[in-house]
């Protein structure tokens, strides 16, 4: 084997050698001295043949020409793999033949490529993420992406609990910030551990226990047979279908006030809900609710002419959403239902659990309410059922939920 100046301390391999009369030493962060060897020979290759001087602890970057700065650019990357961060300051020398400040991309520039990249995000997606990336980024001073570390994402979770921010709040951001560095790692812009991996607050079962409330029965007959919602039908006619869709369909409040006019068809015996747009690929399907409830209602009627659906639109980067939930926080309140963690996602969740409890097989619901099942069976040897297949498996619930809200 190629005997290198690789020697193992404790359980990490380091390469300990002089280099034009100084001494230099760095961790190889390995435990294998065959991964060690590869990093070493690729090290002492950029280091000793290449016509430049890095010295990463003075903070000083030479190069004689533009080709041995790009040499040198390369080495870094290398550098930079082993975990050994450059200093945020600039260098204490200029560079020779080449621009004395240093280059890079910062988050910003990397969450454009991102957007860039993936141009399927909706525009609240988008939003949320320029929100959390600019005010992380701002927290920083705006710092290379390079130069981001464990430590700073750590920060960033206690100036935000600091402010008031709840633990779910808190993981959302830091999922955001997690989400751009794995991108920047798999584009080449990142070579180090993702910072805002295995950060998260809430375990699943917190997630359960501080997840949303669902409605009991009792309550959704107290706010569908009031005449609080029953007279939005003329004020608001909007607000009310968009609650009384959401409830028959379990579908999000972002995926019903999004939908277009042409998304909604009438098939034989039932309509069909096209959801395009979901927060998950698995919420990308299509919803079929019963012609008997729809048809009494006047649903046609509602949609003559429209292109979208509904009037709500977008503001603030809170999506189309966001003034149909705050009017039915307000409802509830009128209507003095007020038990703790119910909002307009309870309905989704009553709903599945409506039909669970009413015999509807998970497969079903998954597909019906647009959830991933974890389970090889499902996932690798089944397809989705047929939309008539479906509606024929919740009809009966469908017409027993539509009974409980009194809309027929």
């Amino acid at each position: 084997m190629l005997a290198l100046p690789v020697y193992l301390r404790g359980k990490t391999y380091y390469l300990h050698t002089r280099i034009g009369g100084q001494q230099f030493k760095r961790s190889l962060r390995t435990a294998s001295r065959e991964v060690a060897i590869i990093k070493a020979s690729k090290i002492l290759e950029a280091v000793m043949i290449r016509k430049f001087e890095i010295d990463i602890g003075k903070g000083i970057f030479k190069a004689n020409d533009e080709n041995d700065f790009q040499r040198m650019l390369t080495t870094l990357q290398f550098v930079e793999r082993l975990g050994v961060r450059k200093p945020s300051s600039s260098a204490e020398e200029p560079l020779k033949g080449a621009c004395s400040e240093r280059s890079g991309l910062r988050l910003g520039d990397v969450l454009d490529k991102l957007f860039l990249l993936k141009k399927n995000l909706s525009t609240a997606t988008v939003q949320s993420y320029k929100s959390t990336i600019t005010d992380f980024s701002g927290f920083l001073k705006n710092p290379f992406i390079t130069d981001i570390g464990k430590g700073d994402v750590s920060r960033y979770q206690e100036k935000l609990a600091k402010e008031g921010n709840s633990i779910r709040t808190i993981d959302n951001k830091i999922a955001t910030i997690r989400t751009v560095f794995y991108f920047s790692i798999k584009q080449g812009y990142y070579f180090n551990e993702n910072p805002a991996q295995n950060r998260t607050l809430q375990s699943k079962k917190d997630k359960i226990k501080n997840g949303y409330s669902i409605f009991t029965e009792e309550e959704i007959k107290q706010f569908f047979g009031s005449e609080t919602f029953k007279t939005e039908k003329e004020k608001d006619a909007d607000y009310y279908w968009a609650v009384l869709i959401a409830l028959l369909t379990g579908c999000r409040i972002s995926e019903v006030t999004g939908i277009q006019a042409k998304e909604i068809q009438k098939k034989d015996g039932f309509w069909v809900f096209k959801v395009m747009q979901s927060k998950t690929l698995a919420g990308v399907r299509e919803v079929p609710v019963s012609a008997d409830i729809l048809d009494g209602l006047g649903l046609e009627e509602f949609l003559k002419g429209k292109t979208s659906a509904f009037k709500y639109m977008q503001r603030d980067g809170k999506g189309t959403g966001n003034a149909v939930g705050k009017k039915f926080s307000r409802h509830l309140e009128e209507l003095k239902i007020s038990r703790e963690k119910l909002v307009f996602h309870s309905l989704r969740k009553f709903t599945n659990d409506f039909f669970m409890r009413n015999g509807v097989s998970l497969e079903a619901r998954s597909q019906y309410i647009g959830h991933e099942v974890d389970n090889v069976n499902i996932n690798f040897y089944t397809g989705k059922q047929s939309i008539e297949a479906l509606f024929k498996q919740v009809e009966s619930q469908q017409l027993k939920l539509a009974k409980l809200a009194a809309f027929i």
